[in-house]
């Protein structure tokens, strides 16, 4: 599945000006080619980001499957951060492990569905969510957690007109012990 994204993002395919998901290898800023950036229209200005409150959401951990962090070049079994930044035409969602910087970047037209969904969290301190946004693009499928500390400033960064189509909902309870159970340090943000 990402094997052909890397091949569409080689070719830099452009059908009626909409460019394909790519998959690149960051310098350690960070930062992207301008002129992939000009493909997914753009950066917005620094004005129209402190009118939009923003556009770079807070840190996530991509839940990524085997052929994934393959693609990705990523190790299993340690988190991989994530955040998402919104362009004028796309996302990009940035990922990092170890100081290795990728990003993997899709139109708005490429995006099947987009949801979220939000949990409490059974614990003695009342009111803590945690969360996941299942993002279903054409060639790839996004899984990512959004941490108890964090969840306030995440969920808000979703509810840009951005993001008119995305899908919110709650869903059961769950346990601490249940989160992310391939790694138990994440239960370190339940202390916060």
């Amino acid at each position: 599945m990402l094997s052909s994204l890397l091949i569409k993002a080689d070719i830099l395919s452009n059908f009626e000006n909409q460019f394909l998901m790519k998959i690149l290898l960051l310098t350690p800023n960070g930062q992207l080619p301008p002129q992939i950036l000009t493909n997914f229209g753009g950066e917005y200005s620094f004005f129209e980001k402190i009118k939009m409150g923003g556009v770079g959401s807070p840190r996530m951990i991509l839940q990524a499957d085997e052929s994934q962090l393959d693609e990705l070049q990523l190790i299993e079994n340690q988190f991989i951060y994530s955040n998402i930044e919104i362009l004028k035409k796309g996302f990009v969602l940035r990922v990092w492990q170890n100081r290795a910087f990728r990003a993997i970047i899709f139109g708005k037209s490429e995006i099947r569905e987009m949801t979220f969904e939000k949990y409490p969290i059974l614990t003695a301190k009342p009111n803590i969510f945690a969360g996941e946004v299942h993002i279903q693009c054409t060639d790839i499928s996004l899984h990512l957690f959004i941490p108890p500390n964090l969840f306030k400033k995440t969920i808000t960064f979703f509810q840009k007109s951005t993001f008119d189509f995305l899908k919110i909902y709650e869903s059961e309870a769950r346990k601490p012990q249940e989160l992310l159970t391939t790694d138990a340090n994440i239960l370190s943000f339940l202390k916060d």
